[in-house]
């Protein structure tokens, strides 16, 4: 996915379940890139946010949006390096959790 668009529509994530669930989507930067969020002690910082809910097995997708700060300085970058990570929950409470760290670029 490309920069600008995560920025304006959101990064997006699919996921998959056999029932129930809820799939919560967060978006990192790592401290080093943090310059200018309020990352003062924190190893990394959290600029986005999503979640969606499953009534049924089957797949969704959900978007993490990014924080208005998180926008406005992130927008004037040409490449950031994230760290998304997906939690999808059941109804049951197993949790699952993927991270993965991917690059936005223009």
């Amino acid at each position: 996915q490309r920069l600008l668009t995560a920025l304006s529509r959101g990064y997006r994530a699919r996921f998959e379940s056999s029932g129930a669930a809820r799939g919560v989507l967060e978006v990192f930067v790592e401290r080093s890139q943090a310059r200018g969020l309020g990352a003062s002690a924190r190893t990394r910082v959290r600029v986005a946010r999503g979640t969606r809910s499953l009534t049924k097995p089957g797949r969704g997708t959900v978007i993490a949006k990014f924080t208005r700060k998180s926008r406005k300085v992130l927008r004037k970058r040409r490449t950031v390096k994230v760290l998304v990570r997906l939690t999808v929950t059941d109804r049951s409470g197993r949790r699952s959790v993927k991270s993965q760290r991917v690059t936005l670029a223009r």
